[in-house]
């Protein structure tokens, strides 16, 4: 699974790529989704 972490200096998009052992699909929506609430993109809105 792959998130978006953060933003370079370059308004370029920070990835973090995490992977599981076989069927732990729940533990990595779990660290999925807390290291999307401690970086500092969760409350990002892109401008429409």
């Amino acid at each position: 699974m792959s998130i978006r972490f953060g933003t370079s200096r370059d308004g370029m998009p920070i990835e973090v790529q995490i992977v599981s052992i076989w069927l732990a699909e729940s533990t990595l929506s779990r660290a999925a989704s807390l290291l999307e609430s401690i970086s500092a993109v969760h409350d990002f809105h892109p401008v429409l």
